[in-house]
């Protein structure tokens, strides 16, 4: 129901206001975060969190001439921000 109203509203999604959804689910949370926002700010403002994330990730495994530690460090960091982005879902 969530890519529903996605789809119902494209553009500038619900905002503030309530998702449609059937009468059996009475709570109006959602669990997927990045449905959540695409659904209150509309698919531009979903595809560009994505696109976002997907740019300081790749320009973080990317960057070169790291020592040792360094390297450790983005290995690790890369690894919480995939985490971070597998529990949004």
């Amino acid at each position: 129901f969530g890519s529903q109203s996605v789809l119902d509203n494209p553009l500038f999604g619900v905002g503030q206001g309530e998702w449609e959804r059937p009468y059996w689910m009475h709570s109006s949370s959602l669990d997927m975060f990045w449905l959540e926002r695409a659904v209150r700010s509309g698919l531009p403002a979903g595809l560009l969190l994505h696109l976002f994330f997907l740019t300081i990730f790749i320009a973080i495994a990317r960057k070169s001439g790291l020592g040792t530690r360094a390297s450790q460090y983005r290995k690790g960091f890369l690894i919480c921000l995939a985490g971070l982005y597998i529990v949004g879902l």
